[in-house]
Protein backbone atom coordinates (compact mmCIF):
# COMPACT_ATOMS: atom_id res chain seq x y z
CA UNK A 1 0.00 0.00 0.00
CA UNK A 2 1.07 3.25 -0.93
CA UNK A 3 0.59 6.86 0.46
CA UNK A 4 -1.67 7.69 -2.62
CA UNK A 5 -4.27 4.70 -1.51
CA UNK A 6 -5.31 6.72 1.87
CA UNK A 7 -8.31 8.80 1.67
CA UNK A 8 -7.35 12.52 1.74
CA UNK A 9 -11.01 13.52 3.13
CA UNK A 10 -12.76 12.51 6.10
CA UNK A 11 -15.66 13.74 8.49
CA UNK A 12 -15.46 15.77 11.73
CA UNK A 13 -17.53 15.08 14.55
CA UNK A 14 -18.54 16.36 18.29
CA UNK A 15 -19.11 12.82 19.10
CA UNK A 16 -18.75 9.46 17.95
CA UNK A 17 -21.10 6.30 19.29
CA UNK A 18 -18.85 2.70 18.49
CA UNK A 19 -20.46 0.20 17.23
CA UNK A 20 -20.85 -1.44 20.84
CA UNK A 21 -22.73 2.00 21.77
CA UNK A 22 -20.14 3.80 23.54
CA UNK A 23 -19.70 7.12 22.99
CA UNK A 24 -16.15 9.29 22.55
CA UNK A 25 -16.52 12.78 22.69
CA UNK A 26 -14.47 15.30 24.24
CA UNK A 27 -12.90 15.25 27.61
CA UNK A 28 -11.99 17.90 30.02
CA UNK A 29 -8.22 18.36 31.10
CA UNK A 30 -6.75 21.12 33.75
CA UNK A 31 -3.74 23.25 31.32
CA UNK A 32 -2.14 26.20 32.78
CA UNK A 33 -4.86 26.50 36.38
CA UNK A 34 -7.51 26.78 33.63
CA UNK A 35 -10.07 24.28 32.34
CA UNK A 36 -10.10 23.37 28.74
CA UNK A 37 -11.89 20.83 26.67
CA UNK A 38 -10.05 18.30 23.95
CA UNK A 39 -11.71 17.12 20.97
CA UNK A 40 -8.84 14.82 19.75
CA UNK A 41 -11.09 12.06 19.04
CA UNK A 42 -10.20 10.08 15.71
CA UNK A 43 -12.12 7.17 13.63
CA UNK A 44 -9.80 5.69 11.32
CA UNK A 45 -10.56 2.43 9.24
CA UNK A 46 -7.48 -0.08 8.37
CA UNK A 47 -7.31 -3.38 6.45
CA UNK A 48 -6.31 -6.41 8.64
CA UNK A 49 -4.89 -9.60 7.84
CA UNK A 50 -7.36 -12.27 9.14
CA UNK A 51 -5.07 -15.27 8.69
CA UNK A 52 -1.71 -13.05 10.21
CA UNK A 53 -0.87 -15.40 12.45
CA UNK A 54 -0.86 -18.38 9.84
CA UNK A 55 2.54 -17.79 8.08
CA UNK A 56 1.66 -20.11 5.42
CA UNK A 57 -2.08 -18.48 4.80
CA UNK A 58 -2.76 -16.59 1.71
CA UNK A 59 -3.85 -13.07 3.49
CA UNK A 60 -7.33 -11.74 3.52
CA UNK A 61 -7.95 -8.63 4.21
CA UNK A 62 -10.93 -7.49 6.37
CA UNK A 63 -11.63 -3.56 7.26
CA UNK A 64 -12.40 -3.08 10.58
CA UNK A 65 -12.75 0.19 12.38
CA UNK A 66 -10.79 2.10 15.49
CA UNK A 67 -11.53 4.64 17.64
CA UNK A 68 -8.99 6.52 19.91
CA UNK A 69 -8.11 9.29 21.56
CA UNK A 70 -5.26 11.40 19.87
CA UNK A 71 -2.38 12.30 23.01
CA UNK A 72 -0.81 15.26 22.68
CA UNK A 73 2.34 16.28 24.28
CA UNK A 74 1.63 19.19 27.06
Amino acid sequence: MRLNDFETNGTKFGRLITSDGRVIGSEWIRRNKDWARINYTVLTRLEIDKWAHLPSAIPEFVTKSFYAQVQLPL
